[in-house]
């Protein structure tokens, strides 16, 4: 019986918060040209942002974000795809998840920042860093966990009510630094693609654990 309950703890633990996500973008379709949500806010041309249905570059489903550094001519650095998506009230107990593709270690191409957007009482801006360029990341995909009560309001008075649109921040200019002192240079682009996928919004994992595991024993309880 004691094994029995520590194993329910265990599967309610793992997978209550993954039940309970709510996906924002699976990146089947990213390119508003397309029907998608996304555009890229710098508007480069040739366009860095692409649709990926390679598999070996998809987290889940069928397809993700590319950003397609590969035709980097020297002066995009910074991609931000942005979409229009209408949150739900967002709370401190709440994350924003997904994964990201790091496709050469001594390159700088990397995530570097998520940043939402409130209308409501003006343009209120809360950002969240997710690396700055400076970090050795392993090439393979990287799992981000943006806990809401980690974002800093930048600019204005956010209203968490009403969040209406998101940027993902892709950069490929990286330093070995702190920047701008003596010895720091600049870690060149390798021209590798970075990959995005998996948008979601999660509650608080302990708290869904504790939820699930009320409603098993509540069950238990019927069945008895």
């Amino acid at each position: 019986m004691k094994m029995r309950m520590f194993l329910i703890f265990v599967l309610a633990a793992f997978l209550a918060p993954a039940v309970q996500a709510i996906v924002l973008d699976n990146m089947d379709n990213v390119l508003a040209s397309n029907g998608g949500l996304w555009h890229d806010e710098r508007n480069y041309n040739p366009p860095l942002l692409k649709q990926n249905t390679d598999v070996a570059f998809v987290c889940d489903t069928t397809g993700s974000m590319m950003i397609d550094y590969t035709v980097f001519d020297g002066g995009q650095y910074d991609v931000v795809p942005r979409a229009n998506i209408i949150f739900p009230t967002l709370t401190p107990d709440m994350a924003i998840t997904f994964c990201w593709y790091k496709g050469n270690t001594a390159g700088p191409e990397h995530v570097r920042e998520i940043i939402l957007y409130s209308n409501n009482l003006g343009d209120a801006v809360a950002r969240y860093a997710v690396a700055n360029g400076e970090e050795t990341i392993a090439v393979g995909w990287q799992y981000v966990v943006a806990n809401i009560s980690d974002f800093v309001v930048t600019q204005g008075t956010f209203d968490w009510s009403d969040v209406d649109t998101i940027d993902i921040w892709v950069s490929c200019w990286g330093y070995v630094g702190p920047w701008g002192e003596e010895g720091s240079y600049q870690i060149m682009p390798t021209n590798t693609p970075v990959y995005i996928d998996c948008l979601q919004l999660v509650p608080e994992p302990a708290t869904m654990s504790l939820l699930a595991l009320g409603a098993l024993a509540m069950l238990k309880k019927r069945k008895a």
